[in-house]
Order: structure tokens, then sequence, then C-alpha cells
């Protein structure tokens, strides 16, 4: 700001010398300006939401797909075209994060918006619960939601507008990077998995080693987000049967493929 003031002065007092009268001029001098690191990807992000308003070079979600499709009931498309109550986990980032206070009773009410995807749906919650979940309710965050659509059906709205009720919102990790710098790779089979026993894990390996193939197999463990995902040594094929015998073998577990175009 001093710089430009300076410029703008200087800019000033040349235009008032026109005829050359021999008056000396400041010269300007140009501010040191300290090298900053480049920005991230979210950072890049959030500016371009904050001066255009939408994304431009990327979208937020992206690298979540398996998340997406592995944690969530329904995406945003299908709950806004909801006509019953129904309860539903949904994942995406918050577009749009309302926070007041009710002038009837106190309570504080915050309203959102999730968008996926696929769309966007609005929601609430109010009282203990936005308190609750006050860390999480941060415009841009990705977000795990669970709770029920409800629908304004007061006498006297004008539509009948969804709305989704909160339960419970989780913080979504940060998407594994996975490094495809190999270009015979096809993609990912990622696995996660709550628990396993020996001789599930013993069944799992004969699987693996029954079926090679070009596909890396990842493995990350639910709610232990400080463990790093595993990335086996040995490549699979991706068919049906493949992803069929390794949920067998692990029972517990979620499979699902990757392919190498939505792995970041």
């Amino acid at each position: 700001l001093v710089f430009a003031d300076n410029a703008n002065r200087l800019k000033q007092a040349g235009q008032e010398s026109l005829f050359g009268d021999g008056a000396e001029t400041e010269s300007l001098t140009y501010p040191i300006v300290d090298e900053m690191p480049a920005p991230d990807r979210s950072e890049i992000l959030q500016m371009e939401k904050d001066t255009m308003g939408i994304y431009i070079s990327d979208h937020p979600l992206r690298g979540y797909d398996f998340i997406l499709r592995q944690q969530v009931t329904h995406d945003c498309a299908t709950l806004a075209e909801a006509e019953e109550p129904v309860k539903v986990t949904v994942a995406g980032v918050l577009a749009q994060v309302s926070k007041t206070v009710s002038q009837r009773t106190g309570a504080r009410i915050c309203r959102f918006t999730l968008e996926d995807f696929t769309g966007q749906i609005q929601g609430f919650l109010y009282g203990d619960q936005v308190n609750k979940f006050d860390d999480l309710l941060v415009k841009d965050k990705v977000v795990k939601i669970s709770g029920r659509m409800k629908f304004d059906d007061r006498q006297g709205a004008t539509e009948r507008r969804a709305e989704l009720q909160v339960y419970e919102i989780k913080d979504l990790p940060k998407p594994t990077h996975l490094n495809m710098g190999d270009d015979s790779s096809e993609g990912a089979i990622w696995i996660r998995i709550a628990a396993a026993t020996q001789s599930q894990l013993l069944r799992f390996k004969e699987v693996v080693e029954k079926h090679p193939g070009n596909n890396e197999v990842v493995i990350e463990f639910d709610d232990q987000a400080s463990i790093p995902p595993i990335v086996l040594l040995n490549r699979v094929s991706a068919g049906d049967e493949v992803l069929r015998e390794l949920r067998i073998s692990l029972e517990r577990c979620r499979v699902a493929f990757v392919p190498r175009g939505e792995l970041l």
C-alpha cells in the first residue's frame, strides 16, 4: 500500500511538470517481496471459490471417489428427488454455512449447503448439535453426514422443500495419494477392513497370488487414520470374480476397483 501511494504521488508530480522546469523528482524504489512457497491444491481451490464463486481448475472432492462410493447411502441428486422422509448418510463439501441464534429461544441454528459431484442439498441442525459439531461446520470442509431427510409441510409453505436434519457429522480424512508413475498399472483394488483373523489373511493371500494382473492392491483400516494404507507388492486382475473372492476371504471388508484416472 505504501508503494502504491508513493507511485501515485510521483505520477501526479510528473503531470505538474509539463514544461521540464528542472525540478528533481524522487525515484521510485520497488519493494522487496519475500519469496513465498507456491500455493497447494486446496489453497488454489479456495482462492478460485472466493474470487469467482466456483471451482475452475479442480474440485475439492477429487480423490474421494472411493470413499464416497463406500460410505454413503445416497448422493445429493437422488435426495433432491426424494418424496418421503428417509434416513441417509451423505458426504461432500460444505459449499455454504450460516450460523445464527434464535431470537425466541436463544438456541444456535446452523443451515448449510452440502455439495457432491451430482448436485446440492440443504441441511440444518440446532441447539447442542451446533455446539457439538461446531469445528466441522466450516465452509469448504469435506464431511460425512448422517441424518434424516425431512420436508417442509407447514401450513402456508409455498413448496414442499426437502432438508437434511443432522444426527452426526464426521470429518473425512484426506484421500490417499497412490503413486501411479508406472504406466503399466491399470488402477487399484481398494480394500477397507475393520479387523481380520490370521486364517482370513491366509485366504486373502491365496486369492491375491491366484489372480496376478496389473492392478495395485491397497489396504486401509477403518477408524485408524494414524495407520498409513498398505500397498501390496503383488498386483492382481480386477474382474468381478476376483473382487468377490477378496470380499469372501476377509468377510468384514469393503472392496472396490478404482480406475487409474480416478486416482490422485
